[in-house]
């Protein structure tokens, strides 16, 4: 028992072994043990571990090459990473003013990848001919151009086909005007399910036929009643809401003289309803578009394909929802400019959707009749 310590207090010292005996572990005046950590060096001499003012360890890391690694002054390491180039050279890797990375990526040749101002990776895509690589190439926009080809014909001629008009030469009911994204294709080879077909006045009807076609091996026949309203209509209503620049296209057929037929579309976008048609008056030769001021209005003349039961006529109109203004209409190949009409508009809260309507106008004591088919919606024309 140590003296001048009450009787429940007890006094110990701490040694520790050394090579020649054991040592009194210290603490200071307020029993704090004091450790002191060294190591051994590579010429087998010990050396005591630095400790800061807030004991702190001071850690002076470095390579396996005896080269320290620096630390700046917000003690913050600082390294260089560096890579063999291939001959055994090691270069150091690049970091711009933020820190960031610099890559510079080149293919297997040793050739360098190109990449933009704008930092985006130049790439062009080369495909083997047989004897050389050539570029596959793309247009304005980007897009890639695709070909199915065969190697040669009967006349020793290399026949390229691109994709839209192999498109074309599998069945697509596209005759001259290929732009636009397809809202709307109705061949009618499935029937006429989705539409609402009648035929009003006497002897009227409306209904599938076997008789002609533009296409496939079907289309509609539309019979106007020789009776009062003297009419023959086919409707449809779609959901999906197109937007922008569209196109409404059909093909139709006349055997004889008809009054007029009528090709309507209109979009309701819940707060307007924007109404495009154009009409194709028989009697006397004349085109007529709804302009929203001046209503039915003729805008020049035409004239119809032989009337045949096998030729068909084709129209396409270009219209802006965007600007409320027509753009064009190609009939037969020939353009019409439609640009100075606007589109018939009426505001009305109407659900959004589309909604078309081919009518076939007759006369009295005659059932006109008119083959309709291949009727194709677009949006996004250019």
């Amino acid at each position: 028992m140590a003296t001048g310590f009450p009787d429940w207090l007890r006094a110990m010292a701490l040694m520790g072994a050394t090579a020649t005996g054991y040592k009194v572990i210290a603490v200071d005046v307020d029993g704090n043990l004091n450790i002191y950590i060294r190591g051994e060096d590579d010429e087998g001499l010990f050396h005591v571990v630095a400790v800061d003012g807030d004991g702190q360890i001071i850690m002076v890391p470095r390579g396996e090459s005896g080269n320290y690694m620096a630390v700046d002054g917000a003690g913050n390491l600082a390294a260089i990473m560096m890579g063999d180039k291939g001959l055994g050279v090691l270069k150091a890797v690049a970091v711009d003013d933020d820190g960031q990375m610099i890559m510079v990526p080149r293919g297997e040749s040793g050739f360098y990848l190109d990449v933009d101002a704008a930092g985006f990776l130049s790439t062009i895509l080369k495909g083997w001919d047989g004897s050389e690589y050539k570029p596959l190439q793309v247009d304005d926009d980007g897009k890639l151009n695709a070909f199915i080809y065969d190697t040669v014909d009967a006349w020793a001629q290399t026949s390229t086909v691109g994709l839209s008009e192999l498109a074309a030469r599998l069945g697509s009911p596209v005759r001259y005007e290929r732009s636009g994204q397809v809202y709307l294709i109705e061949t009618f080879e499935n029937g006429l399910q989705h539409w609402q077909a009648e035929g009003f006045g006497g002897a009227g009807d409306v209904g599938l036929t076997a008789e002609t076609c533009a296409s496939g091996g079907y289309c509609v026949k539309m019979v106007a009643g020789n009776t009062v309203p003297h009419t023959a209509e086919m409707i449809f209503k779609g959901g999906l809401l197109p937007a922008g620049r569209m196109g409404f296209s059909a093909a139709f057929a006349l055997i004889d003289e008809v009054q007029y037929i009528s090709f309507l579309i209109r979009v309701y976008d819940g707060e307007w309803r924007h109404t495009a048609e154009i009409r194709f008056v028989d009697v006397g030769d004349i085109l007529q578009v709804n302009d929203h001021t001046a209503g039915i209005t003729p805008f020049s003349t035409f004239k119809a394909v032989p009337r045949y039961l096998y030729s068909f006529n084709t129209f396409k109109v270009v219209f802006d929802l965007t600007t409320g203004y027509y753009s064009h209409m190609r009939l037969n190949a020939v353009n019409y400019p439609l640009t100075t009409y606007e589109l018939a508009r009426f505001e009305t809260g109407v659900t959004p959707h589309v909604y078309i309507e081919i009518e076939l106008h007759g006369r009295d004591e005659v059932n006109d009749l008119v083959y309709i088919d291949d009727v194709i919606v677009t949006w996004m024309e250019p």
